[in-house]
């Protein structure tokens, strides 16, 4: 068993090593004694000083020279590699050993705790710290060394004492975070910062789930998600990007554990989608008008989901209505609100409010009757939001628009037309749709060209 070291062993013996090179170099500075003979040349050339004051400057300046500065060391890459494999193989090793030897829980708690304690602490050893390849190193072996740990008091909480799943989640993730904050150190360690950062929230819902229910759970987690955003935003958690993206996530999908009481009601699940959906659009919006992309692009990729899950759980008629009016609402804020803009984020939430304008409609046409003059209707606002995005798109130099328009002209106007119309009148009627629209984009290009402005200096 002791020879699973051997791999932790070279690594250590590599990293201090290279520290103790690093360290036999001091860091000299002071002028080149070339540039100041060139000088002192220049100086006598111009008369300013004796052809003895010059000999006199190069000479001290040459018995005072500094030794060379040796370039930093930062590990080669092969000593990087050699420590990456040997950590690995020494975490492979020891869980062949615990699979397949026949040990108790509680030495196999030990044994994990020792590993994880020794890659911390070899951890702590690596030199250099900011950037490159000892900084990558270092984050890598305290994560193992950080799973070691957790490990250990899984087997402990989990195996030993006997506890719940619940339980054994509850202490895996005090442990990640109790442990990985100090490594973490409010310093720019990514890897280290979302360690932490999944104990603090997998012990936060166990603990609520265990206390409370979901209930408890959603509403603690959307406040560690408040907390983080509002300090990552001030750059009090780096590196400043990766936090306030990551709390971004926290709080858009907070609201979700509340789902979990939705044996006791049918509602429970649409308004935990609902409110996750509803903070995720606000988040798109400040996102955008704070020029955030880290909050920008996060709560798009939540929003598919929420809104999504939202329509999926909705069972009755005024959960659909509901749904309907806040995606109108934040489709025209969300168009709005990015206008003026034609950077990438401002397309994406053009794009995405052009996306919430027209998914309404169809998903109440789903959910009426649709041979009655409510599903007709429908329908009919559905073409008609199409119709305006497309006009709005291609009057207003705002072709991102015009394409969402002209998707959604595909999707409804064959829908319309199969609804109510059978037999040789669907192509017909789709091919007169075809033609109106291509007389009213040639018509539209025609009226907006513009013969080209000639140039100052002529031709």
């Amino acid at each position: 068993m002791f020879i699973l070291i051997i791999p932790l062993l070279i690594a250590v013996a590599v990293i201090v090593a290279v520290r103790r090179r690093a360290d036999t170099h001091a860091a000299a500075s002071g002028p080149d004694p070339e540039v100041i003979a060139t000088l002192a040349a220049r100086w006598r050339s111009a008369g300013l000083i004796t052809v003895e004051a010059e000999r006199a400057v190069v000479d001290f300046e040459r018995a005072h020279a500094p030794a060379p500065t040796p370039p930093a060391s930062h590990g080669p890459v092969v000593a990087e590699v050699l420590g990456y494999v040997g950590a690995i193989l020494a975490a492979i090793g020891i869980g062949i050993v615990v699979a397949n030897v026949e040990l108790s829980l509680r030495t196999g708690a030990i044994l994990a705790l020792i590993l994880g304690g020794l890659l911390i602490a070899t951890g702590a050893a690596v030199p250099g710290a900011g950037s490159g390849p000892w900084w990558r190193f270092r984050q890598v072996l305290w994560l193992l060394g950080l799973a070691g740990v957790t490990t250990a008091v899984g087997l402990e909480v989990g195996g030993v004492l006997e506890r719940s799943g619940a339980a054994v989640v509850l202490w895996c993730g005090l442990a990640a975070a109790v442990v990985g904050a100090p490594l973490y150190g409010l310093r720019n360690r990514p890897v280290q910062f979302l360690a932490c950062t999944a104990g603090l929230i997998a012990a936060t819902i166990s603990g609520a789930m265990l206390l409370s229910g979901g209930i408890a759970a959603a509403c603690a987690l959307t406040a560690i998600g408040v907390l983080g955003v509002a300090a990552a935003a001030r750059g009090a958690l780096p590196p400043r990007w990766l936090a306030l993206a990551t709390a971004t996530l926290v709080v858009t999908t907070g609201p979700i554990p509340a789902a979990e009481v939705s044996r006791f009601s049918d509602t429970a699940v649409f308004w935990a989608f609902g409110l996750s959906a509803l903070i995720t659009g606000a988040a798109m919006l400040v996102g955008h008008r704070r020029h955030e992309s880290a909050v920008l692009v996060p709560a798009l990729a939540v929003a598919t989901v929420a809104i999504s899950a939202t329509l999926s759980v909705s069972v009755a008629t005024w959960m659909y209505a509901l749904a309907a009016a806040g995606l109108v609402g934040f489709g025209l804020l969300a168009i709005v609100e990015a206008w003026d803009g034609s950077e990438a984020e401002s397309i994406a939430l053009q794009l995405a409010g052009g996306a919430a304008l027209l998914i309404p409609a169809g998903v109440l046409w789903a959910h009426l009757d649709q041979d009655a003059a409510p599903g007709f209707v429908a329908l009919l606002a559905g073409i008609l939001a199409a119709g305006g995005l497309t006009a709005v798109g291609a009057l207003r130099a705002r072709p991102w628009l015009a394409a969402v328009g002209l998707a959604g002209i595909v999707v409804y106007v064959p829908w319309v037309v199969g609804q109510f119309f059978e037999g040789p009148a669907v192509p017909v009627a789709l091919v007169l749709v075809g033609l109106v629209g291509i007389a009213a984009a040639v018509r539209s290009l025609r009226h907006r060209a513009a013969p080209p402005t000639p140039p100052l200096l002529g031709p």
